[in-house]
């Protein structure tokens, strides 16, 4: 009887195992994207970035512009970003730009507000920042443009005043 108790237990065990994975799991950042990291992909030629800020960047347009748009999923919050990064290029210093904001779905037109963004440039970073007066165009090619301008603090170091920039959409 033992036996039998003790193979039963062995079988709903492993069953609870398997069935709590990982792919039902939001907790995880699993849609992260690493802009720097293009392995696999086919490159468009047509990614381009202005970032206007105190230490600003730009590149292209070209292969080598590593420049994205994308959307992901996490902690059951759906969220929309944009990201540059400059890391596999000859000419230092590295130039690393991010921004997220809430959202179901790209947003696409003029005038949009961008809700409680967090920004990141280099290694300085705010959040609850209101993007306002952007333009988000999806050019048909798998490649979005988006545009801002303004005055935003980010940490205690940098001001973002532009963005004009061609992103590839990932995924």
């Amino acid at each position: 009887m033992k036996k039998i108790l003790f193979f039963l237990l062995v079988i709903l065990s492993s069953g609870i195992i398997f069935s709590c994975n990982k792919s039902s799991d939001s907790d995880s950042d699993d849609s992260y994207i690493d802009p720097g990291n293009w392995g696999g992909f086919t490159l468009n030629s047509l990614k381009e970035y202005t970032i206007s800020s105190t230490s600003g960047d730009t590149c292209g347009p070209g292969t080598a512009c590593c420049s994205i748009i994308y959307q992901g999923e996490l902690d059951d919050i759906k969220y929309v970003g944009i990201a540059v990064d400059n890391r596999d290029q000859v000419v230092p210093p590295t130039y690393i730009f991010k921004m997220y904001w809430a959202a179901s779905a790209i947003p696409t037109g003029t005038g949009l507000t961008l809700p409680s963004c967090t920004i990141k440039i280099n290694d300085q970073s705010s959040s609850g920042i209101n993007v306002t007066n952007a333009t988000i165009t999806n050019e048909g090619d798998g490649t979005y443009s988006i545009s801002f301008s303004g005055s935003y603090t980010v940490g205690t170091t940098e001001t973002l005043t532009a963005v004009n920039m061609r992103a590839y959409k990932y995924p």
